[in-house]
């Protein structure tokens, strides 16, 4: 796998007294097709813009990840679910009124037609349609 060329920046947030402006810089990275890594409940995370195929190449590459594991996607809340995944059970849908924001993760098919990129264009997976995770970040 190739290697990645990166300048890495810190930017030290005080869940206290959050700086808009820091959060607003890490936004920026990963709207021009950057990577940003933050804490999760159990371990940093790495992340980029999942419907930008070069940003979601980006990741594979940073985390010599394989590319035909697909990548995990955060969505800001329940009404992108239907965007982003298909045949969404109902009692999924009522786990994820109970407990989103926080740390549930549904797993399902990608919706057919979808802009995600958790795989890099043109990688084969062996159900012919890779999963997309969904857990909400809070």
């Amino acid at each position: 796998m190739e290697d990645l060329k990166v300048s890495t920046r810190v930017l030290r947030v005080d869940p206290e007294r959050v700086d808009p402006a820091l959060i607003a810089e890490a936004a920026r990275v990963i709207r021009e097709g950057g990577i940003v890594a933050f804490p999760t409940e159990t371990v940093y995370g790495l992340g980029a813009n999942a419907y930008n195929p070069e940003a979601a190449r980006k990741v594979f590459i940073a985390k010599r990840r394989p590319m035909d594991n697909p990548l995990i996607v955060h969505i800001a809340d329940l009404g992108q679910l239907h965007e982003v995944a298909r045949d969404v059970p109902r009692e999924a849908e009522e786990l994820a009124r109970r407990f989103w924001p926080g740390p549930l993760t549904l797993s399902s098919g990608r919706t057919a037609g979808s802009r995600l990129r958790s795989q890099p264009t043109g990688t084969p997976s062996p159900s012919g349609c890779p999963p997309t995770q969904w857990p909400l970040s809070s």
